[in-house]
C-alpha cells in the first residue's frame, strides 16, 4: 500500500520545464496545465537556498523579485525574460539611484544657500518697525492707453477663478443630468 502510493506519486509527477533564472540565482519552472486551457500553464519559482537570503524575505518583500519575472509569472507577460534584459534593468536602476542622489544633494546645497540669504537678509533688515511694504500696497492705478494699439496691448489681467471659491465656504450641491434616449 505505501509502495503503491510512491510510485503513484513518480509516475503522475507533472513534466516540470527549466525555464530561466535571475541574477540572484533563483530558479523558473513551468508545468503542463491542469486545467482544460493548455495555454495556462502553472508557472513556479524555487528559491536559491543560501545562506543570505530566506524564502522568508521574499514572502515578506524584503527581497523582491524582478518585476519582469514577477510579470512571466502572473501570466502578464508571454515570454520569460532574458538575463541581458534583466541586467540592463539593474544598469537602469542604479543609474536613476545616481541621479536622484545627484538629485538631492544639488537640492540639499540649494536650501542651504535659501537659508543664508534668508538669515542675510533678515540681519541686514532695519530694527525700527516699519510697516512692509506689502501691508502698505495700495493698487496703482494704470494709466488709459493714449493710442487703440497701446490699447490692444494693456489688457486687464483676468480675475482670479478660485476668488468666488473662497468667498463661499459650503460646497454646492451637485447632481448629473440624465440623459433620455429616443427623446
Amino acid at each position: 500500500m505505501v509502495l503503491g502510493r510512491i510510485w503513484r506519486a513518480i509516475a503522475n509527477r507533472p513534466n516540470k520545464h527549466y525555464v530561466g533564472r535571475d541574477l540572484q540565482g533563483n530558479q523558473f519552472f513551468e508545468y503542463p496545465s491542469s486545467t482544460d486551457d493548455p495555454r495556462r500553464t502553472k508557472r513556479k519559482v524555487e528559491y536559491k537556498q543560501d545562506g543570505s537570503k530566506d524564502m522568508w524575505d521574499y514572502a515578506l518583500r524584503t527581497g523582491n523579485l524582478p518585476i519582469q519575472w514577477t510579470a512571466w509569472l502572473s501570466h502578464t507577460r508571454p515570454h520569460p525574460p532574458t538575463l541581458e534584459e534583466l541586467e540592463h534593468d539593474l544598469a537602469r536602476r542604479h543609474r536613476v539611484l545616481t541621479n536622484a542622489a545627484i538629485l538631492e544633494t544639488r537640492d540639499q546645497e540649494e536650501r542651504k544657500l535659501q537659508r543664508l540669504a534668508a538669515s542675510n537678509d533678515a540681519s541686514s533688515a532695519p530694527a525700527v518697525d516699519q510697516p512692509s511694504e506689502r501691508q502698505h500696497a495700495a493698487p496703482t492705478p494704470t494709466p488709459a492707453p493714449s493710442t487703440p494699439a497701446q490699447a490692444e496691448t494693456t489688457k486687464p489681467a483676468p480675475e482670479n477663478p478660485w476668488k468666488a471659491a473662497e468667498k463661499t465656504a459650503e460646497p454646492e450641491s451637485w447632481a448629473p443630468r440624465t440623459i433620455r434616449r429616443g427623446a
